[in-house]
């Protein structure tokens, strides 16, 4: 038994140290999880989408700061819900979507230099779901505003399954050039023009 601890001992310091000094700072590599990112990337760009990481925010106030931009609000219509079947197609895994979006805040034209808000209201499908992420896919004069919902840990739930987000997309991110905007919800999305300019 003593020859067996010794051995252990014997890799396992010298393993720590190494372990230690040389290993890469950062994040581990992930092969599953990385290569799959890899290849829905790979898969947008062939399909001719650029896509924006946004950061989904749940104000208290409920009232954006629109001073970035002047102008009216965008009219916003209701459609059917789902995302678009091109860039379904073009995604490795499907989002969780909101079960509908309500009401949407946002200024019709904006310049391509400002930072441009996004507030909306969805309900989720279910109140153990929480806003996670969102991604503004860009191809031609079309973009599509996709919402991901991820579980909350352990036990928690929210009071309510509606929620308000607001998103703002930086300021250079979209050219300019008149669009279509989708706001996308698995039942109920809302669609808007935009003008940058």
């Amino acid at each position: 038994m003593r020859w067996i601890v010794i051995a252990i001992v014997a890799i396992l310091v010298p393993y720590t140290w190494f372990n230690l000094q040389y290993r890469k700072p950062g994040r581990a590599f992930e092969p599953y999880h990385d290569m799959k990112k890899q290849m829905n990337v790979q898969s947008l760009l062939f399909a001719g989408f650029r896509r924006i990481t946004l950061s989904p925010e749940q104000p208290a106030d409920q009232s954006p700061d629109f001073t970035l931009g002047k102008g009216p609000f965008a009219e916003a219509k209701i459609t059917s819900g789902g995302i678009p079947a091109q860039l379904r197609e073009s995604l490795i895994e499907s989002p969780t979507l909101p079960q509908s979006i309500h009401s949407l805040k946002t200024l019709a034209e904006t310049s391509h230099l400002l930072p441009y808000p996004i507030e909306f209201d969805c309900t989720l499908p279910d109140q153990r779901l929480a806003i996670a992420n969102a991604y503004l896919y860009w191809k031609e004069d079309e973009l599509i505003l996709v919402i991901d919902c991820e579980k909350l840990q352990g036990d928690l739930t929210r009071r309510s399954p509606n929620a308000t987000i607001r998103l703002t997309a930086p300021g250079g991110s979209v050219p300019v050039g008149n669009y279509l905007v989708t706001l996308v919800g698995e039942k109920q999305s809302l669609q808007g023009s935009l003008r940058v300019k």
